[in-house]
């Protein structure tokens, strides 16, 4: 049986922890339970409560939607209060480190039991509590003026580019809102100019994300590089061997000198690996399951020294999957492109300078005549 890849285990336990605070149960609190977990209960009773006396949803995105993409996990929302806070929630927080601050301060972690591997019962009363704490709160981003992008992840690159787009025009008036305010009430200016400096990280973030799946629709849409992305996956699948039989044997395999046209990153919370390269990007996706797969091929079809048969657990396991994936990331570092993406792809030949008659700028080494 196949492990989670990371990504995959962190959408599932999104996905629990949504579901347990919207599990309906009517039934008095048996004297059986726990504390803690009769606790629990009364404590979700109280927060479904209060959902429902301020008309407020909580929706959870689709994978890779507009929403998501945007660091809305969960959106929060009353149209009646006009109302709008996002839950951004990760298993490792350090990995967001870079991000705007108003993305930081929704972030939420999850924590798991070590014996069953789901969401402790300490993580589930934490996120009650942040609800709680949500709804009583006063929000920066509004339904009526600043709403959420779409949540539905069955739309296409472009789509996602456009509702990305719209979100990024209402940021950025609900920016100039507040710098308004600021302007009109010298008293608050302080609290109202950091406001609209929030909203303008998170508004350059959203330019970001907004490139991404601009270039995520040219990569499905343009025919030369859907060739390309062919070869490449062809590619990967024969090297997968290779970078498996690494992670077996450490210093097995040759590893050339990094080619610098291009570079390869292994993108762990997506579950790929990205090949970057002039501006656009070719990608090895679902990449655990497909090395889980090559790593089984490899044991079977290879005859291996019986001194290696220890190495086999650790090639299959979580650790050595994750090695063998940025082996393989590696390896398209140091091939070239002609061989990665095939004959279709050129590098353009660096264009001579171009100096006009008079100009005072002259190449290196070159003197004025006279």
């Amino acid at each position: 049986m196949l492990e989670y890849s990371r990504f995959e285990a962190g959408e599932r336990y999104q996905r629990d922890l949504f579901n347990f605070v919207n599990h309906t149960d009517t039934a008095p609190t048996s004297s059986s339970i726990k504390p803690a977990e009769r606790e629990l209960i009364l404590l979700r009773r109280t927060v479904q409560e209060r959902l429902r006396l301020g008309k407020y949803q909580l929706q959870q995105s689709k994978r890779f939607s507009p929403a998501d993409l945007a660091g809305m996990d969960y959106v929060l929302f009353s149209s009646s209060l006009n109302r709008m806070h996002f839950i951004d929630v990760t298993i490792d927080p350090a990995v967001k480190w870079s991000l705007p601050r108003l993305r930081r301060d929704c972030l939420f972690q999850i924590d798991l039991d070590d014996d069953s591997e789901s969401v402790s019962l300490t993580c589930k009363r934490q996120f009650l509590e942040r609800l709680l704490e949500l709804i009583s709160t006063p929000s920066l981003l509004t339904m009526n003026e600043c709403w959420h992008p779409t949540i539905e992840g069955a739309i296409t690159p472009r789509e996602a580019a456009t509702e990305l787009d719209n979100f990024r025009t209402r940021l950025r008036a609900r920016a100039e809102f507040f710098r308004n305010l600021a302007r009109s009430c010298p008293e608050q200016a302080a609290e109202h100019n950091m406001s609209a400096e929030l909203i303008r990280e998170y508004w350059l973030d959203i330019e970001r994300l907004k490139t991404f799946a601009k270039c995520e629709d040219q990569r499905q849409t343009d025919p030369v590089i859907l060739v390309q992305q062919g070869v490449f996956e062809a590619w990967a699948g024969a090297a997968a061997g290779t970078a498996i039989r690494e992670t077996i044997t450490p210093g097995s395999q040759p590893f050339r000198t990094r080619q610098s046209t291009h570079t390869a990153e292994y993108e762990e919370r997506r579950d790929q690996v990205v090949l970057f390269v002039q501006g656009k990007r070719y990608k090895l996706t679902n990449i655990t399951a497909a090395i889980a797969r090559a790593t089984e091929k490899v044991w079977s079809t290879k005859k291996m020294r019986p001194e290696l048969y220890p190495r086999k657990t650790y090639s299959a396991s979580g650790s050595g999957q994750k090695q063998s994936i940025e082996n393989l990331a590696r390896l398209i570092a140091v091939t070239p492109l002609s061989v990665l993406l095939g004959d279709t792809f050129t590098i353009p030949a660096p264009q001579a300078p171009v100096f006009k008659p008079g100009s005072k700028r002259f190449p290196a080494g070159q003197r004025r005549a006279g």
